[in-house]
């Protein structure tokens, strides 16, 4: 966890930056470190290894910032990253240099002019650290800092093991300051419902959770603080799998039982059966589970040929689900009040719709349709058994085939 220091450190604006699936670097630019391959350390780690690439020289002369600043990350514009990947160096730094200015990078042609212009949910992970808005900088053009110090980063996507304990007794002690209640109450459902990719149907699944006494989070609609008082305020906190649960890695051991609803096969086989999810959660919570309730999913492909699950839509099985009930609520009273309420018909008209919408709204994203997802879509209506939708599927996809 120790800081180590840089003079004279150029930093730039990212030429690349999650952009794997576009065939390019997920990692390209921010400090221009010495010796950049044998600096392992400070560089952009997932599963303990460096994926970034060295930063291209600035094609403008750079400016010069004097005195000591700390290497936040880069600033974007997605929850998850931003915080999974961009902001695990924030509390190490803190936890030896409580007054340090804080440096982040923004992709080339992206400008932030005043904290204003700053995400709202980077703005409360700055205040959840406590990290003043007069700490901060951000670079957007080409910069030379004087002094440069930066800690490894805390987490890293796809490791196993999760966070040290030294961390995590820094994150408890930052929730004490905070006063927060921990009185335990009821379950939560963290929906993705209002998201484009989610579960089909996910909508209805809300109504009947509502309808035996659950609490339904959209954490799209919260302030990052108001998400972890509702995370930490359950007994039992269930999550449809997805961004909104790398905010608990703003946490340490403050989680009871946590279920975490699969909705993509291409997770959990990334950590050869793991789960993406249980490094971050199992030394947060007293248990965790990933629950398999889907058949499988509709997917676009990206411009560069790329599977697009992260835009998909999750098709529910209801034998799973039902089977998975116990596990999901944690109680089978609850699991009995939930199959009391459901209707398997008003169930398949909301999955109907939803499928609808979502096939209508692929058609706003230039990088996710192309000319091979219309067939690929097709064949996977059919494959989960909704050959009834293809007729609408074909003449949707065809208008917006014609739009482009």
């Amino acid at each position: 966890m120790s800081l180590l220091q840089f003079n004279s450190v150029l930093i730039t604006p990212y030429t690349e930056l999650i952009d794997s699936a576009q065939k390019l670097s997920s990692h390209r630019g921010g400090p221009h470190w010495p010796h950049f391959p044998q600096q392992l350390a400070v560089r952009h780690c997932r599963a303990g290894h460096p994926i970034d690439d060295e930063p291209l020289e600035p094609s403008t002369i750079p400016i010069n910032l004097s005195g000591t600043f700390a290497w936040g990350g880069a600033l974007v514009n997605h929850f998850g990253h931003q915080i999974a990947d961009f902001s695990m160096r924030l509390g190490p730094t803190l936890l030896e240099f409580p007054t340090a200015r804080f440096i982040f990078a923004v992709r080339k042609g992206k400008s932030v002019k005043s904290y204003d212009d700053l995400p709202e949910f980077f703005k409360g992970i700055l205040q959840w650290f406590n990290i003043s808005p007069d700490r901060l900088h951000v670079v957007d053009r080409p910069t030379v800092v004087e002094r440069l110090v930066v800690a490894p980063q805390a987490e890293q996507l796809l490791c196993a093991n999760g966070p040290d304990d030294q961390y995590l007794d820094y994150l408890d002690e930052l929730i004490r300051t905070k006063r927060f209640d921990h009185a335990k109450n009821g379950i939560v459902y963290v929906s993705r419902a209002g998201q484009r990719s989610r579960f089909a149907g996910e909508g209805y699944i809300e109504q009947i959770l509502m309808s035996i006494g659950v609490r339904v989070v959209r954490p799209e609609n919260l302030k990052l603080e108001e998400q972890l008082r509702q995370y930490l305020s359950a007994d039992l906190l269930v999550f449809s799998e997805g961004s909104a649960i790398h905010a608990v890695q703003l946490i340490g051991r403050c989680l009871s039982k946590v279920v975490v609803l699969l909705r993509r096969s291409d997770i959990p086989s990334k950590t050869k059966g793991n789960g993406i999810w249980k490094p971050v959660l199992q030394k947060r919570s007293k248990s965790v589970e990933c629950s398999r309730i889907f058949l499988g999913q509709l997917y676009p492909k990206t411009l560069s040929g790329f599977d697009a699950t992260w835009l998909g839509l999750s098709i529910i099985s209801e034998e799973a689900l039902f089977s998975e009930l116990s596990v999901i609520l944690g109680d089978a009273s609850y699991a009995a009040a939930f199959k009391k309420k459901w209707h398997t018909a008003v169930f398949k008209d909301e999955c109907r719709r939803d499928i609808i919408e979502w096939l209508s709204d692929l058609s706003t994203d230039s990088s996710a349709l192309v000319a091979p997802s219309a067939s690929l879509i097709l064949n996977q209506l059919e494959e989960l058994g909704l050959s009834s939708l293809k007729g609408d599927a074909e003449q949707i996809l065809r208008m917006n085939a014609e739009a482009e």
